[in-house]
C-alpha cells in the first residue's frame, strides 16, 4: 500500500512505501519531517503590518487622534488588548465653563470649542448696561445702577429713591417738568427773626425812621432793603421838645412850634 504524506504541498513529491518517507528534489525526507518549499503562496497566515481603528474610509494607528469635525470632542484610537489586533475609538468631551455672573458668551469661532465672553453687564428692556452704568428709568425720582449679582448668569440693578427737600414756607417753586423729580426752587421770602416775609412785603422795624421791604436781588435771592428817613432839625425855640420813641419826625406845627418852612 502506498500514500503521499505531503501531496497537498507539492505535486513533485514521490511516494514511497509506508513508514519510509518522501523524496523531494532528490532528497529523502522521512515521514513527519518538514519539506522546504520556496512557494510563498503556501504560507498560512499573513504578517500583521499594524493594528488600528477604521473610521470612515481611513484606518488610524493606535494612539492616533481621529478628527471628526467637532472641536469640543477629542477621539483617539485605543488598543483593547495585547492579544487583540484591532482597536476601538474612545472620545472625550470638553465642557465649556459658565461665564462669570452677569456675562454672556458670543458665538464660537470656527475650529474653537468654547466661545469668548462678548459682554458683561445688565440687560434691561432689551438694552445693555455695563457694570456701574446708570440705567435709564421712566421714573425721574428713581436712580438705578447696573450691579453684578451673586448668582450665576444673573445681574441686578440697584435703585434708590430721590427724596425731594421739604418746601420752605414763603418760598416760590416752579412746577417740575415730566422728566424732573423735584420742583425747582425759584426764590424764598425774607426770613427775619424767625419770621418769613413774602416778596414785596414791608418788614417792620423797631426804628420808626427805618423802612424795610423784602425784595429779590439780581440772583433771585430774597433780601431785605431798608431806608432811613432823615428828620430836619427843630426850629428855634423847639429844641427841648422830646420825640416820642414810636415817632420818627415831629410835626412841630401840630405841637405849637412854628417854623418858617414845612418839614
Amino acid at each position: 500500500m502506498f500514500f503521499a504524506s505531503l501531496s497537498s504541498v507539492s505535486s513533485k513529491l514521490k511516494c514511497v512505501k509506508k513508514d519510509e518517507g518522501c523524496f523531494e528534489n532528490g532528497v529523502f525526507y522521512p515521514n513527519g519531517a518538514s519539506v522546504p518549499n520556496d512557494n510563498v503562496c503556501l504560507e498560512c497566515c499573513p504578517e500583521i503590518l499594524y493594528c488600528g481603528c477604521r473610521y470612515g474610509d481611513k484606518v488610524y494607528k493606535i494612539g492616533e487622534e481621529i478628527p471628526n469635525g467637532n472641536p469640543c470632542e477629542t477621539c483617539t484610537c485605543h488598543s483593547i488588548d495585547k492579544e487583540v489586533f484591532w482597536g476601538e475609538i474612545a472620545c472625550s468631551y470638553t465642557t465649556c465653563p459658565l461665564p462669570p455672573p452677569g456675562c454672556e458668551y458670543g458665538d464660537s469661532k470656527p475650529g474653537e470649542c468654547c466661545p469668548e465672553i462678548s459682554f458683561c453687564g445688565c440687560r434691561i428692556d432689551g438694552k445693555m448696561y455695563e457694570f456701574g452704568e446708570e440705567i435709564i428709568d421712566d421714573d425721574p425720582c428713581e436712580t438705578c445702577v447696573c450691579e453684578q449679582g451673586d448668582e450665576i448668569i444673573e445681574t441686578q440693578s440697584l435703585c434708590r429713591r430721590i427724596e425731594c427737600p421739604i418746601q420752605e414756607p414763603g418760598c416760590v417753586y416752579r412746577d417740575r417738568y415730566p422728566d424732573e423729580c423735584c420742583p425747582e426752587l425759584l426764590y424764598c421770602g425774607c426770613k427775619i427773626d424767625g419770621k418769613v416775609y413774602d416778596i414785596g412785603e414791608v418788614i417792620p422795624s423797631e426804628n420808626p425812621c427805618e423802612f424795610c421791604d423784602c425784595v429779590l436781588d439780581g440772583t433771585y435771592e430774597a433780601t431785605s432793603i431798608c431806608e432811613t428817613m432823615e428828620c430836619r432839625p427843630p426850629p428855634p425855640g423847639c429844641e427841648d421838645i422830646q420825640t416820642p420813641p414810636d415817632v420818627c419826625c415831629l410835626n412841630y406845627d401840630e405841637i405849637g412850634c412854628k417854623t418858617d418852612s414845612a418839614i
